[in-house]
């Protein structure tokens, strides 16, 4: 019984750890697009959040190119940002509307903007 004991603590102990991390990680990103909104909605010029989003590695320092897109189908914002996200490191994605998504890509990255118009319209 010891042993199934023990395997039994263990596994909850890893649930908790588990669930604990994902509050974490939830808090974090949901900082980060609070920060976002705050930088680019015109009051990111005080220090204390450029502080801020410099420990959560948003890398405010990086001149940025912003691109508007408007989408009239297809997935949600919250699809295109993960794929925008995964392809392009330090970019900023916010959506300020329901089908609409300001991208902020840092200033040197190449882009190619026929193929990339090309591949979200997939």
């Amino acid at each position: 019984m010891r042993t199934y004991g023990e395997l039994v603590r263990m596994t909850a102990e890893m649930l908790v750890a588990q669930r604990h991390l994902q509050a974490d990680q939830q808090w974090r990103r949901q900082r980060c697009d609070d920060l976002l909104a705050l930088l680019l909605g015109g009051s990111g010029d005080s220090p204390r959040l450029l502080d801020e989003a410099r420990q959560l590695g948003l890398k405010p320092q990086l001149p940025r190119v912003p691109c508007l897109f408007e989408l009239a189908w297809g997935p949600p914002p919250r699809h295109v940002v993960g794929w925008l996200m995964s392809r392009y490191p330090d970019s900023w994605c916010v959506s300020p509307a329901r089908q609409s998504l300001l991208w902020c890509r840092p200033a040197s990255v190449a882009l190619d903007e026929p193929r990339l118009l090309e591949r979200l319209q997939r």
